[in-house]
């Protein structure tokens, strides 16, 4: 009986399975083959290319580190059946959990905080051909048929780790993998590794995997070896953040891959999706795909909840896909359809999150408070209301009131102000939320100033200005404008823009103005109703532009005292330079604490203004005019 079964196996391989389905053309007869083909109708319709893309439960299969995202998900479960032939059957069933969500959300306890890091997930994997009949020794037909099943069982966990504002996530799946053939079995345990890498910029993500890094051998007991080979793939997710609608709608995805140790040559994979939810109010995504198996698809999804008319209940997230593949040269490709669907319930959409947040601002819990905010930023906005956006900005609020240096905390600020404005939408600066994203706005101008990117600081208020109507840190706004124009050298424009600021903001930019075009006259009659300067306060707001004091009254005095020495040397006039060195000495008298003392060496060259001669005065006078300009356009803050 086991010879006439190894004849009928051996007939049965070689002159039936394979040569009947040669759509495993590449890698014929080669050990776990059927765990290339791919799952979820929205990836193959993409090419395949998903590595860096997976993010629900289909990362089971693609990459389990990208299982981090399943935060944005919540439960998520993922299936696909495709008829490969008429009697072989293509199926994959996942299920991704955050623990998370069995987590009391008022828990603080260590072991809380870490297990919110961590997902899980589980999958199935099967490719199940029917109805071949068994025939004798001499090839003769016995009226007997026997199937043939591949599977795999596959269980995942992930973590993720946060580097300032980079993501990482870790995955490991196991999985355990049988091949039944006419009562013959094979059947192994295979390791899988994948990373998820998330930059602090929010258009590039990136991932790897390395599968089979065991080498499993999964040879029919007592007959041999028939190892699965180690293969390794390297993604990219490319989503384009530029604040038009028609281009950030497109996503690029892009996988390499090679079968290590084989004679295979290396694979690539290239997809596009474009999501016309970001564009109009239907709810379908348009995906196309190739790749090196001479692949090419088309596919189309739709995401109910991202439907504005959708009227069910946000936590619960529908997805039907469906995919078209050209014939390529694996087996999926040969019958050209597939559908699945992946679907989804969270209690934590983004609203959800971001209002935990706020309540915990509220309360001074700032450190949890943050940690809400970073959640509803990366979670489902079903309503596309923004507020995924709006808790990004929070997320910079709090770098900088969490630290002491305010402009290290600017600058830590800065990569969360710059992925929101440079999309900011009308409809996202909710007017319950406007007086806190304005000061945002407000913090995101002095980021852009302080790097010395003037023209990004004009730019962006004239398009905020013309989107909203405000008087909310209006004067603050185009405070900051008005510098940035004198540093760019826009003095008209400046000029015209520094009438329409209060008094002591518009007089000292005036002043400004007037000491780099020369106008020395000007600059008498600009401050000759500031009697008392110290009544021009920098509101704490404005910590990162260059007046460390909190104070415009000292810059006022110099600028007056400047212009004062200028007309005393022009005009020949001794009693103007006394008075110029007076003004200079009021600074240091009234303003112990002024910015100007350290950043003007007054304390050092004071001194020397008092003595030598006309030139040797007149020369540190215009030091400290140009260190004052240096100090005003500088880059390093």
């Amino acid at each position: 009986m086991a010879k006439f079964r190894d004849i009928v196996l051996s007939v049965t391989i070689f002159a039936g399975v394979f040569p009947a389905g040669q759509a495993f053309a590449q890698g014929a007869g080669q050990a776990g083959e059927f765990l290339r083909f791919g799952v979820n109708a929205r990836a193959l319709a993409m090419g395949r290319a998903f590595t860096a893309v997976a993010d629900n439960a289909s990362a089971v299969y693609w990459n389990p580190g990208g299982l981090i995202e399943s935060i944005r998900q919540g439960i998520s479960l993922s299936l696909m059946q495709s008829q490969v032939f008429d009697d072989t059957r293509f199926q994959y069933v996942g299920l991704a959990v955050p623990i998370e969500l069995f987590i009391s959300p008022e828990s603080e306890a260590a072991g809380a905080r870490e297990l919110r890091r961590w997902n899980v997930g589980v999958g199935y994997v099967g490719l199940s051909s029917d109805g071949y009949e068994v025939r004798d020794a001499e090839n003769r037909p016995t009226g007997q048929t026997f199937s043939d099943v591949q599977s795999a069982f596959y269980v995942a966990i992930s973590r993720a780790f946060a580097f300032g504002n980079h993501r990482l996530g870790v995955g490991v799946n196991v999985k355990f993998i049988k091949h039944s053939l006419f009562g013959f079995s094979g059947g192994a345990s295979s390791v899988d590794v994948g990373f998820k890498y998330l930059p602090s910029v929010d258009w590039l993500e990136l991932g790897a995997t390395i599968r089979n890094v065991n080498k499993p051998d999964l040879g029919f007991s007592g007959r041999g070896s028939d190892p699965v080979p180690v293969s390794a793939r390297l993604g990219g997710k490319i989503q384009p953040r530029t604040g038009w609608p028609l281009m950030d709608a497109a996503l690029l995805a892009f996988d390499v891959g090679k079968v290590l140790q084989s004679k295979r040559a290396a694979e690539w994979f290239l997809g596009i999706e474009y999501d016309l939810t970001k564009i109009s109010q239907l709810p379908f995504q348009i995906q196309m795909g190739a790749n090196s198996r001479k692949d090419f698809t088309f596919g189309v999804s739709i995401d109910l909840p991202s439907n504005k008319h959708f009227f069910g209940n946000p936590q619960w997230l529908p997805r039907i896909n469906w995919a078209l593949t050209a014939p390529g040269e694996d087996v999926l490709g040969r019958n050209g359809r597939q559908f699945s669907l992946d679907f989804s319930y969270t209690p934590f959409t983004s609203f959800a999150w971001y209002e935990r947040g706020l309540q915990k601002l509220k309360e001074g819990r700032l450190l949890l408070a943050r940690q809400d905010f970073a959640r509803a930023s990366m979670a489902k906005d079903p309503n596309d209301s923004g507020y995924p956006l709006l808790a990004t900005l929070r997320m910079g609020d709090l770098e900088i009131v969490l630290n002491e240096d305010k402009k290290l905390g600017l600058s830590k600020a800065f990569p969360y102000y710059e992925r929101v404005f440079s999309i900011v939408r009308k409809d996202l600066l909710k007017q319950k939320e406007f007086e806190r994203n304005a000061r945002s706005f407000l913090y995101y101008l002095q980021a852009l100033y302080s790097r010395g990117r003037h023209a990004r600081v004009i730019a962006e208020t004239e398009r905020y200005f013309a989107l909203f109507d405000t008087t909310e840190y209006g004067d603050e706004f185009r405070f900051i404008r008005t510098l940035s124009l004198i540093s760019a050298g826009k003095m008209g424009e400046a000029q015209d823009e520094s009438s329409s600021l209060r008094p002591g903001y518009g007089s000292f930019a005036l002043g400004l103005i007037a000491a780099v075009r020369s106008e020395y006259e000007e600059l008498k009659s600009l401050f000759v109703d500031l009697n008392n300067p110290s009544e021009v306060p920098v509101p704490e707001d404005l910590f990162g532009l260059p007046f460390g004091d909190f104070n415009l009254g000292d810059d006022i005095l110099f600028l007056r005292a400047y212009g004062m020495w200028k007309r005393g040397v022009l005009q020949d006039n001794d009693s103007l330079l006394t008075e110029a060195i007076v003004q200079f000495a009021e600074i240091q008298r009234f303003y112990p604490v002024s910015d100007l003392l350290g950043d003007l060496d007054f304390s050092r060259q004071f001194e020397l203004l008092l003595q030598g001669n006309r030139s040797e005065k007149d020369r540190i006078v215009e030091s400290w005019f140009l260190k004052y300009l240096q100090k005003i356009k500088r880059e390093d803050l």
